[in-house]
C-alpha cells in the first residue's frame, strides 16, 4: 500500500520529495504499511538553507513575540 508521492514542506512550501523510498513497518506486525519518501540532496541543501534563515528571525525575536508565534 502507498499513499501516493511523497512531499516534504521546505520555506513554507509543499515539495515534491526526489530522494529513494523506504519501507514504514508496523512494529507489532512487521507487515510494511506505506512507503516513505525521503528528501534528495536538493531538497535537503533548500531545508537547511531556509532553517538559517529562519534561525536568524527566531533568535532575533523577543520571547514574547515568540510566544504569540507559538500560541
Amino acid at each position: 500500500m502507498t499513499a501516493g508521492p511523497g512531499y516534504q514542506f521546505i520555506d513554507g512550501k509543499r515539495r515534491r520529495a526526489d530522494g529513494d523510498s523506504v519501507p514504514l513497518v508496523d512494529p507489532s506486525t512487521g507487515q510494511t504499511v506505506d512507503d516513505v519518501d525521503l528528501a534528495g540532496p536538493a531538497e535537503v541543501e533548500d531545508a537547511v538553507r531556509a532553517a538559517r534563515v529562519a534561525f536568524g528571525h527566531w533568535g532575533a525575536s523577543t520571547p514574547a513575540e515568540r510566544s504569540t508565534l507559538m500560541h
